[in-house]
């Protein structure tokens, strides 16, 4: 006795609604990969720029200039800004592919490890080393570019932002320690850079 038609249908019903959420779901994790490069090329892009290099641009009525003064005029909420940003894209990329691959027929275990491994991986080669490296070569060009969008990503992420500044201040007034990131040095470098802007002006 052969099997009811619905039975028969089920799985051809099934295998295209299924490609299309693993379709969706790659097409979200790419999406949270360039998120991910965004706010970790923006650190070292934002943190390497020096500021009176910063200035010279503003003089010079560069785009995207005062936005980047104004973002570095308070550093760690620049760099909790990055971070929580960060932190949210890369927890979500890892709970979306666990999600996926347990929808497409993976046990629990065998997908958090399967996600935990392959979304490190994604994320160390395509995340951080990658757009980290370019913004190192880049500082000045790729500061300019990701200013507004940064500016945006804090007045989205406000209240996660304000939260956490106030968070790590106090901690950091408790335990008597200070950001590092918030102290201005100068390297050698820097000053012939400070020497070199200097006679072009």
């Amino acid at each position: 006795m052969g099997l009811p038609p619905s039975t028969l249908l089920t799985p051809a019903l099934a295998a295209p609604g299924q490609t299309t959420v693993a379709l969706l779901g790659v097409v979200a994790i790419l999406v949270l990969v360039g998120l991910s490069a965004f706010f970790s090329s923006s650190e070292i892009a934002m943190f390497s720029l020096p500021q009176h290099r910063i200035e010279s641009l503003v003089e010079d009525g560069i785009p995207g200039a005062e936005t980047v003064r104004a973002l570095k005029s308070d550093p760690h909420r620049l760099l909790i800004t990055i971070l929580v940003g960060n932190n949210i894209v890369n927890i979500a990329m890892s709970s979306l592919s666990t999600g996926l691959l347990v929808y497409l027929g993976f046990g629990q275990g065998q997908a958090v490890a399967a996600a935990t491994f392959g979304i490190t991986a994604l994320v160390l080669l395509f995340g951080e080393s990658a757009p980290k490296s370019y913004a190192v070569e880049n500082t000045e060009s790729w500061a300019l570019r990701i200013a507004r969008p940064l500016k945006l990503s804090e007045y989205v992420l406000f209240p996660l932002v304000v939260l956490f500044d106030h968070l790590t201040r106090l901690v950091n007034r408790i335990t008597g320690g200070r950001s590092a990131i918030e102290s201005s040095y100068v390297t050698r470098d820097e000053i012939q850079n400070i020497i070199e802007t200097g006679e072009r002006e």
